[in-house]
């Protein structure tokens, strides 16, 4: 998430200084000559077969689309709140939300079972979400 934004604009004209060539960027890596680029990579470079680049392929997309929208929908969320500080405290509690229900949900899962391999799992679950 890019957070360099510039002071908000008069009307509707709300941007932060890299959104132009984060939006550049990510229609770059959507052009069919980079596509084909990044087929060869795989199949030449990493050794992949058709299938293992089709999922490396869709899997890139699909975090490029989902980077994109991330960008867009923080100009829509700045355009709305009219306030940049308003969207790093919206990030904070959602992400915040997302943590407590997280923990919520793995500790439902794991009630009431018990052992050691539970335990070290529950551990590394619980572990990976103070990290995210």
């Amino acid at each position: 998430m890019c957070l360099n934004y510039k002071d908000i604009l008069t009307g509707d004209e709300v941007w932060h200084t890299s959104h132009n060539k984060w939006m550049s960027l990510y229609d770059t890596l959507t052009q069919s000559w980079f596509v084909e680029l990044l087929q060869d990579h795989g199949i030449f470079d990493l050794d992949l077969n058709t299938d293992e680049m089709d999922t490396y392929y869709n899997e890139f997309l699909e975090q490029v689309q989902d980077q994109k929208q991330e960008v867009i929908d923080n100009q829509e969320i700045i355009l709305t709140l009219k306030d940049t500080s308003l969207l790093n405290v919206f990030h904070e509690k959602t992400n915040e939300e997302i943590h407590n229900e997280l923990e919520k949900e793995i500790s439902e899962m794991f009630n009431g079972i018990e052992g050691e391999d539970a335990s070290k799992l529950y551990d590394s679950l619980h572990n990976q979400i103070q990290y995210a």
